[in-house]
């Protein structure tokens, strides 16, 4: 599924994209390019202190997908025993554009049950099921070439220094003269639950009672990856131009890169719960033999 959607936000022209320093020129010109005819915002921009702008006006689609596979064998192994498995994978995703980022929210679900069906006597039945789940989801910011955008070689966000790669951490450079001028590449954050469950019934028919007695037994166990990266916000265009403060920042990821969330590993200790249910009937006989009625209260 695609869902249509319209932008319009102001970016630096090529004029001023030429202007900043070379360690910043993969970063600009990641960003959206106006039009070469595209009426300035300031037309006394001097790209000095004042960098030239134009606007942009775009169309695009953000796409979505939602899916499910499953799968069920049932088995009468005898005629007291009764098997079934089933298998359920439900994959989907979400993809949200900023200008030329792309963020993609993902949420993966798989799902196993087996269970069995004895009839131990002609009063009692044992049902037992087991379940494994696994749910995990995640969001990815990736670099596109829309609207003129060059999508920069990894190096420049993610270079040798850095204690981060796309698949761990999220780097931002964000610009001082736009709303959305920004560059942002890389995985946020990703979490995932896992889920095992065992359940066992069994029923016993004894006379006018019905009694069920049953343990449920479950554990969670979730965990929630750290969201890391570094960020950083070059105060003016000014700083742009001359490249060498910013050079030295964007060269030292030691001090540069900060964890903004790093969750260890949770843990919900395991559930067990027992249960039993009585449930009878009382039967009375009219005190005349001629009629056939019988009423019975449940309790």
């Amino acid at each position: 599924m695609r869902l249509p959607q319209t932008a319009s936000d102001q970016f630096y022209t090529a004029s001023a994209r030429a202007a900043v320093a070379p360690v910043y020129q993969p970063l600009v010109n990641a960003l959206p390019l106006p039009d070469p005819n595209a009426p300035l915002i300031d037309p006394a921009c001097d790209n000095i202190t004042n960098p030239c702008q134009a606007n942009i006006v775009a169309a695009y689609s953000n796409p979505s997908s939602l899916d499910a596979i499953s799968i069920r064998i049932d088995h009468h192994l005898t005629k007291k025993i009764n098997l079934f498995a089933r298998y359920s994978h439900a994959p989907s995703y979400d993809a949200t554009r900023n200008w030329e980022e792309v963020g993609t929210s993902t949420v993966d679900m798989d799902t196993f049950t087996a269970g069995a069906t004895i009839l131990l006597t002609p009063a009692m039945l044992n049902d037992f099921r087991a379940n494994w789940s696994q749910s995990t989801a995640g969001v990815t910011t990736s670099l596109t070439d829309f609207q003129g955008a060059v999508v920069p070689p990894l190096s420049n966000l993610f270079p040798s220094s850095s204690p981060y790669t796309p698949g761990t951490g999220q780097a931002l450079v964000f610009f001082p003269d736009g709303e959305d001028m920004e560059v942002r590449q890389g995985r946020l954050s990703s979490n995932s639950e896992q889920q095992l469950n065992f359940v066992d019934t069994l029923s016993w028919a004894f006379g006018t009672h019905l009694f069920k007695f049953g343990v449920d037994y479950r554990r969670l166990t979730p965990t929630a990856g750290p969201d890391r990266g570094y960020a950083f916000f070059p105060s003016s265009f000014a700083l742009l131009r001359a490249g060498t403060v910013d050079t030295a920042l964007l060269s030292n990821f030691a001090t540069n890169f900060s964890d903004s969330l790093d969750l260890s590993r949770l843990f919900i200790p395991f559930r067990a719960t027992s249960n039993h249910i009585d449930s009878w009937k009382h039967c009375s006989m009219p005190a005349s033999r001629k009629t056939q009625i019988v009423e019975c209260s449940s309790r």
